[in-house]
């Protein structure tokens, strides 16, 4: 079950904006649970393709590839393209902590 199922996801449209407190919040604690869903299926496959990523984890492509995107900008995380697929590894540094 998603600890975060009870968010109304409605409600910032409700009040015509996108970026209230309440959303930017929901949306940073759920990117930090993705963030640690990704990392903890590195303890399982030291490569991992980033589609069967999408296709194993509980959570939309859209906030995985934005969970992916945020480990790399913080530097745990590679991507390598290898033709029309996309490679994560883990970074020196982060394997090393």
């Amino acid at each position: 079950m998603n600890p975060l199922s009870s968010f109304d996801e409605n409600l910032p449209m409700r009040c015509g904006r996108l970026c209230s407190q309440d959303h930017l919040t929901h949306l940073v604690t759920r990117l930090g649970l993705i963030e640690g869903d990704i990392l903890e299926q590195f303890e399982l496959d030291k490569i991992i393709n980033l589609r069967e990523l999408m296709d194993i984890m509980k959570w939309e492509p859209c906030a995985i590839a934005m969970a992916v995107g945020s480990l790399i900008r913080q530097g745990m995380v590679s991507g390598t393209e290898h033709g029309h697929e996309v490679f994560l590894e883990l970074c020196e540094r982060s394997s090393q902590v």
